[in-house]
């Protein structure tokens, strides 16, 4: 219920990522016939990719600074 009340649209990526994969493993622990684990392990490789790609792009942007910074 406390997750309606997120502001969705101001929500992190790498943390979007991160609530995707739970909602996944939640689907896949109480998963009852094949499709609904098939369906669960999807929503949570989704989840991985998205958090992994979101870090990159912190990650290059962190780097892209600190070189223009003359640090690195």
């Amino acid at each position: 219920m406390i997750l309606a009340f997120l502001p969705w649209k101001r929500l992190p990526a790498w943390l979007f990522g991160l609530l995707v994969i739970a909602i996944g493993v939640l689907i896949l622990i109480n998963a009852d016939s094949g499709v609904q684990a098939e369906a669960g392990g999807l929503i949570a490789t989704i989840g991985v990719i998205v958090f992994i790609h979101e870090l990159k792009k912190l990650r290059s942007k962190t780097i892209a600074h600190t070189i223009a910074d003359g640090k690195y």
